[in-house]
């Protein structure tokens, strides 16, 4: 079957109205409001092609009414990308004691914090830190964005820290790791997700945090490091380089994603049974273990429990 257009019906300003096929009516047709995001970064200069007329009667208003119009022009979904990766640390931060000091400094607020060390970027073309022009227009539209962004994030980066403006209820948070990050880095990508969700909700007044958070389907996880050839400067075992090549170039061009998968149940990772190239005891290492399957299935759950343990204890 031939997909069917959707057809755009109207603009109100926050919502789009789009036509869509009626699957339980056959050649119908329905009509359903979906969320238009990021319309806040449309020019200001203009509404429907015409432009801002003066009005000077405006700061006549009476003051309920001024802020209702400021808070108008907010009320807008967002769909913020962030790019979350390890911060750069000093060789001396590496010591027995410096997972003590995670979770006990306090914000602005009295809330603790993580204080894991982590960077956040915006995602490639996305808006300032500020998002709208109220915060420079005058103290009373200021007053009205700082109460409606009521969340003041720390961003902090590798040349300083800017504050990202949120508001949770109308705001979808982006979420993705930069596996690029350092290689000497003290906290896993994983637990810096942990930690940064944990700080959202620290920097929110009403302790609501993150209402709406987009992550990724799928990601590849991929350790050169876990198997088969020996370095011998190091003395520990390598992925054959051809075996890499072929695995890397198969999540690149997505083909690995299309072959049969097997999950490991209990930590709903999925891995693929075969690609041409890569030696099976390589893709799963339930096939090199030496003592049988029904060991290694025993040895998975072994550590998922271990896992749940530690989880309860957070």
């Amino acid at each position: 079957m031939t997909p069917r257009p959707l057809f755009l019906d109207s603009i109100d300003g926050v919502e789009q109205h789009v036509t869509i096929p009626d699957w339980n009516q056959p050649g119908k047709m329905r009509t359903v409001p979906i969320k238009l995001f990021n319309n806040a970064y449309l020019k200001y200069e203009s509404v429907n092609g015409l432009p801002f007329a003066s009005w000077p009667q405006f700061s006549s208003l009476p003051t309920e009414l001024r802020i209702k119009i400021w808070r108008s022009t907010l009320e807008r979904y967002r769909m913020i990308d962030l790019v979350i990766y390890p911060a750069i640390q000093e060789p001396e931060d590496f010591d027995a004691a410096s997972d003590t000091r995670s979770y006990t400094k306090r914000n602005e607020l009295g809330r603790i914090i993580s204080g894991d060390g982590y960077w956040l970027r915006l995602g490639y073309g996305q808006h300032p830190t500020v998002p709208s022009p109220l915060f420079a227009v005058n103290h009373e539209a200021r007053e009205v964005a700082l109460s409606f962004y009521r969340v003041r994030l720390p961003l902090p980066h590798p040349d300083g820290v800017d504050i990202l403006y949120l508001n949770p209820d109308y705001d979808i948070i982006y979420l993705q790791q930069d596996w690029s990050g350092p290689p000497l880095s003290k906290t896993q990508h994983y637990r810096l997700f942990v930690a940064f969700l944990h700080d959202v909700k620290a920097y929110d007044p009403l302790d609501q945090g993150i209402a709406h958070l987009a992550l990724k389907e799928h990601h590849w996880h991929f350790f050169p490091g876990y198997h088969f050839e020996k370095d011998p400067a190091t003395d520990q075992e390598r992925c054959p380089l051809k075996s890499t090549r072929a695995i890397l170039d198969a999540i690149h061009s997505g083909e690995l994603a299309k072959v049969e998968h097997e999950t490991y149940d209990f930590f709903n990772l999925q891995v693929p049974k075969t690609w041409p190239g890569v030696p099976l005891e390589l893709l799963n290492p339930k096939n090199a273990w030496t003592t049988g399957a029904q060991s290694f299935e025993t040895e998975v759950w072994k550590l998922g429990k271990l896992f749940l343990e530690n989880f309860k204890k957070l």
